[in-house]
């Protein structure tokens, strides 16, 4: 009976899994009737019955496999076994300085930039005190086993993304994300106080300062997208590295590297270094809070008690984040209400850290929590126009009508927050298909949640669970009549550690003679090769790309004297009074992602076309959206009769890029011939051009 019952289990879940490697095909987004099944309301894009047996398939598969494990497979977290200090006087000198810090608060308004960073590096300072004053022990014993194993994993896989994301042409198909190098440009340029407001309404600024705010400025570095995403595959890098050791803390060492795995091969992880917003902070600062959560559980660290009341303090002014690090402060709690309790000091100092992070920013957000949730939840958009729109292939005036014409259902945002670990509707915008995971890793997290539902109150199995809630939270709280998938940036980090209980109830109860070691590598090969799988060659096959993408993968580098033509960033003739096209973010794509920066002229009717200088190799590219706004393929062949005009599309056959050689067919893009075509200037070419944009 249990051999035939691990059989089905295995047999679901393959069934969840293999088919997201061989999708259905490509469909144009559209909006979708208030009307239509469920299914097809929460999950769009795709055919019920395909989505809807592999969830199936999925529950079948996860429901068995908590049937058939009886008992916890987790570490028991055990009784906190103290941390002794070799100063007597550090706690009262750490909580001298947490007192200090808190009181300087009041005055964090005036500080400058370098006082700012000062500020917030303080925070770490009465943590460091408290560490300094820890009596040697084994610790550094206690976390080679699982440094060596993910060290190497982690650093093959910075180095390997770095190269294949800087540059690449997948950066300017993230088009709405751009405003986060908006930010980071005027922060650096600017005065603006980081620790008393911020530029992303409900953040304050000081997120800005692991985006290398310090680093760059007019005096300093400049600020460029190539050097953000360093910094961005470093700090994912940290997290993943983590994410191993709390996979080791619950399981074993040799979970360390299927967690870090899984946590990297997500696609939802491997679409963050390709854009410039901080969606990397949200698995960074959960796992931190995580590692210090059980630093102080068990061995009642007074550091680690003391950084997370600053980090925690931090955390929570961050909307996405507030669950998870509410949450993790609740659990600090009630483990500090267990014997041995940390001391009075200690605790003192935790609370006044995070008194320190909270005040300066605290009444900026307070007087914005109206707009704050304007923004964040009671706007609402049909995301199906607004992406087609940011992506070039319809008109903004059909985004400015697209905007608050959303009606989201809280049942619809509810059910589908609830899928999305394990099913999205497909985002172009984020580069992302039919899963935020990894094929296995999602089949395996699945199994180890439900492992977690049935034994929920023994050991940590009830704080896990209590993580994953909290990291889905954000997601329903959606502005959009779909989840708000980037909300749920905390979700890879609960995620990864669930996919290593599953893995290792399979080990302990269906697998038992199979090496641990063996079964970690082979596991951590399957999933890196199937996240890589769906990222890099089963999306981009699925997705519609943005008309400044499909340009630079045409380009290739070259000519040199190609000029993309775009809508001005004056106030758009096609929307309201004082309304402008900044939002698309052109020029800043086309001067960062590319090696070599492209030109970019903003439309202005005939003229514009002087832009490029005489010569065989000029070339003008644009989007559907201007075409249909400004009728640009008719401009040229009236100026040009014997020009060539270019239909390009991407792989998926939804979105186009156009394109005019003046000098006629001598341009060759650099795509398979089956997503190109030319034609000259023949009567009522340019018409067709117009009629190509997808519904």
């Amino acid at each position: 009976m249990r051999r035939g019952l691990w059989l089905l289990a295995g047999i679901a879940l393959a069934a969840y899994a293999i088919p997201l490697l061989a999708p259905p095909a490509a469909v144009a987004p559209a909006p979708v009737a208030p009307d239509a099944p469920w299914l097809a309301r929460v999950l769009p894009g795709v055919p019920e019955g395909w989505v809807g047996g592999r969830l199936f398939a999925l529950a079948v598969g996860a429901a068995a496999v908590a049937l058939l494990v009886r008992r916890t497979v987790l570490l028991p977290l055990g009784a906190p076994s103290p941390s002794p200090l070799r100063w007597a006087q550090a706690p009262a000198v750490a909580l001298g300085v947490a007192t200090g810090h808190a009181m300087a608060s009041l005055w964090a308004a005036r500080l400058d930039r370098a006082g700012q960073l000062l500020y917030v590096l303080t925070l770490a300072v009465p943590a460091l005190i408290l560490l300094a004053a820890r009596r040697p022990g084994g610790a550094r014993r206690e976390h080679g086993g699982e440094l060596a194993w993910t060290l190497p994993l982690v650093a093959i896989w910075a180095v390997w993304r770095g190269v294949l994301a800087v540059h690449a042409p997948e950066a300017a198909d993230v088009v709405d994300t751009w405003f986060g190098f908006e930010y980071v440009v005027a922060a650096a340029t600017g005065s603006a106080n980081l620790l008393t407001q911020g530029f992303l309404p409900g953040f304050p600024g000081t997120y800005l300062f692991f985006q290398g705010v310090p680093l760059f400025g007019a005096e300093r570095v400049a600020p460029s997208f190539a050097r953000l995403q360093v910094l961005h595959l470093m700090w994912t890098a940290v997290a993943g590295l983590g994410v191993g050791r709390l996979a080791a803390r619950l399981v074993g060492a040799t979970a360390a590297p299927v967690a870090s795995a899984v946590f990297l091969f997500s696609p939802f992880v491997l679409f963050l270094p390709l854009n410039p917003s901080p969606f990397f902070l949200g698995p960074l600062v959960a796992v931190a809070l995580l590692l210090l959560l059980e630093a102080h559980h068990r061995r009642r660290s007074p550091a680690a008690l003391a950084a997370l009341g600053g980090l925690g303090g931090t955390a929570i002014l961050m909307p996405p984040i507030a669950p998870v690090a509410a949450a993790v402060g609740l659990a600090a709690l009630a483990s500090s209400l267990r014997r041995p309790r940390p001391s009075a000091i200690v605790f003192a100092t935790a609370c006044l850290s995070l008194v320190a992070a909270v005040l300066p920013a605290l009444p900026a957000v307070l007087a914005g929590l109206r707009s704050t949730a304007d923004v964040y939840v009671f706007s609402g958009g049909l995301w199906s126009g607004l992406e087609l729109a940011a992506l070039g292939q319809l008109p903004p005036a059909d985004a400015l009508r697209f905007w608050g014409a959303g009606e989201p259902l809280l049942r619809d945002l509810v059910l589908g927050t609830a899928l999305a670990p394990f099913a999205i509707p497909r985002t172009p915008l984020r580069l992302w298909g039919d899963a935020l995971f990894d094929p296995l890793g999602a089949a395996l997290a699945a199994a180890g949640l439900a492992v977690c539902v049935r034994h929920a109150r023994r050991g940590p199995q009830g704080l896990l669970l209590a993580a994953f809630l909290a990291a889905l939270l954000p997601g329903a709280l959606s502005s959009y009549d779909r989840p708000s998938l980037t909300r749920l940036f905390v979700t890879p980090v609960p995620l990864a550690l669930l996919a290593v209980v599953g893995l290792e109830a399979l080990r302990r109860h269906a697998l038992p003679r199979v090496r641990p070691a063996t079964l970690a590598v082979v596991t951590v090969v399957l999933v890196a090769a199937g996240g890589t799988a769906l990222f890099d060659a089963v999306n981009p096959r699925i997705l519609a790309r943005s008309w400044l993408g499909l340009a630079l993968r045409a380009l290739d580098g070259a000519p040199a004297d190609a000029v993309l033509l775009a809508h001005a960033d004056a106030p758009y003739h096609g929307g309201p009074p004082g309304a402008d096209l900044r939002w698309l973010h052109a020029r800043r794509i086309a001067s960062q992602v590319p090696a070599t920066p492209l030109p970019v002229a903003a439309w202005e009717g005939p003229a514009s076309l002087d832009a490029a200088p005489e010569s065989p190799t000029r070339l003008f590219l644009w989007s559907p959206a201007l075409q249909h706004d400004a009728d640009v393929a008719g401009r040229v062949c009236a100026r040009w009769p014997g020009a060539a005009l270019y239909e390009i599309r991407d792989a998926a056959g939804i979105s186009r890029v156009l394109a005019a050689s003046p000098a006629g067919a001598g341009w060759t893009p650099a795509l398979p011939a089956s997503q190109w075509t030319a034609q000259g200037c023949l009567p009522g070419a340019h018409a067709s051009l117009q009629r190509g944009a997808p519904g």
